[in-house]
């Protein structure tokens, strides 16, 4: 019986997971930073291959691109790869393949004392740290 129930669960987090997202997507015509709008309207709406192909072709030749699973312990490693002066993005998959990734990409979204933009694109999470960004935002995108 607890096997059936924990699928129930699970079975409604995720739908509340896809409603929730959906309701509260943006696209281009939604976004007010130069950085987040460039990397939207030239990698993601025209993009032919995978999400993680199209931020490493983006950022690549101008910052630091680094790729995480959501798993334990991630926001220690991800809080260290943000320290310093360089630009740098982070990819982290999977960040609603369970409530405790979810929980882990908000633990992650709310690291202090750093500037970046944070990206939703439900099934993965991007972190911009740029030094010309001058405050914290969080961005839920449709990622196509």
């Amino acid at each position: 019986m607890q096997g059936r129930e924990g699928k129930i669960k699970h079975i409604l987090f995720k739908n509340k997971q896809i409603f929730t997202f959906f309701c509260r997507a943006k696209d281009e015509y939604s976004l007010h930073s130069p950085l987040v709008f460039d990397f939207y309207t030239k990698a993601i709406r025209k993009r032919k291959d995978t999400l993680e192909q199209a931020v490493l072709r983006y950022f690549s030749p101008k910052c630091k691109t680094d790729f995480f699973i959501a798993e334990d312990e991630l926001s220690g490693q991800i809080s260290k790869a943000l320290q310093g002066d360089e630009d740098r993005v982070i990819f982290v998959k999977n960040i609603r393949k369970t409530k405790n990734n979810l929980a882990l990409w908000h633990k992650i979204k709310s690291i202090r004392g750093i500037v970046f933009v944070s990206i939703d694109f439900y099934s993965s999470g991007l972190i911009i740290k740029n030094r010309n960004l001058k405050k914290k935002q969080d961005y839920i995108l449709k990622s196509k």
